[in-house]
């Protein structure tokens, strides 16, 4: 063998090995096939201008959502969030402090009986409720479901309160006016869609359990 013809043999076999070494072996890093279609999605949403990415984790939540707009076309997640949020606190605040007007509206039948038999013994015990702190620290739409007619919409709620409970002299006799407790909850809130009411009214409340 020509000493041209070992140099050509030598370099191919220099190449083979690296390119095995570059290619032909698993890292360990390489992306899973999940993350091949989202990175296609996400190419495919900027190139048309479609908006933002779906997540492959919230289809079931868009299927429901799709149930609820069949019906109440102005429905939008974003909105139905914010309304929430916003009765989270007033249905808090209203329980502690007793005010059953308010309370009636947002709550189902069978759960404003229950509030209102507590508010009752309380106030039958000669007690005062105050909500000395009160911060909401998240708020997650976790499903969205119809059947025959009724959506209910799941809702985990983070919060932080000092609730209180004061006699005729003010003075505390139930809760810390210097702790804080961090609450997690799961709020199901459901409403009619076939019918004129056009309010949701919270039905449950379970206690979060993490995933």
């Amino acid at each position: 063998m020509q000493i041209i013809d070992i140099v050509f043999l030598v370099i191919t076999l220099v190449v083979a090995v690296l390119l095995y070494m570059r290619l032909g072996r698993r890292t360990g890093l390489e992306k899973s096939p999940l993350s091949y279609v989202r990175q296609f999605q996400k190419e495919q949403s900027l190139s048309v201008g479609e908006g933002p990415v779906i997540d492959l984790d919230e289809i079931p939540l868009i299927t429901g959502m799709k149930q609820v707009q069949a019906v109440d076309s102005k429905f939008t997640q974003e909105n139905f969030l914010t309304e929430m949020k916003g009765n989270f606190e007033v249905i808090i605040r209203s329980f502690v402090q007793g005010a059953k007007d308010t309370l009636q509206p947002l709550l189902s039948p069978s759960l404003y009986d229950l509030y209102e038999k507590e508010i009752d013994a309380v106030k039958k015990q000669g007690l005062l409720g105050e909500l000395d702190f009160f911060r909401l620290v998240g708020a997650t739409i976790k499903d969205i479901g119809v059947a025959e007619g009724v959506a209910r919409i799941k809702i985990h709620f983070v919060s932080d309160q000092t609730q209180l409970r004061k006699d005729k002299k003010s003075q505390v006799v139930e809760g810390d006016p210097n702790a804080i407790d961090r609450i997690n909850e799961v709020w199901i809130v459901e409403k009619n869609l076939e019918a004129k009411e056009t309010a949701w009214k919270l039905a449950e409340i379970l206690p979060y359990e993490a995933p």
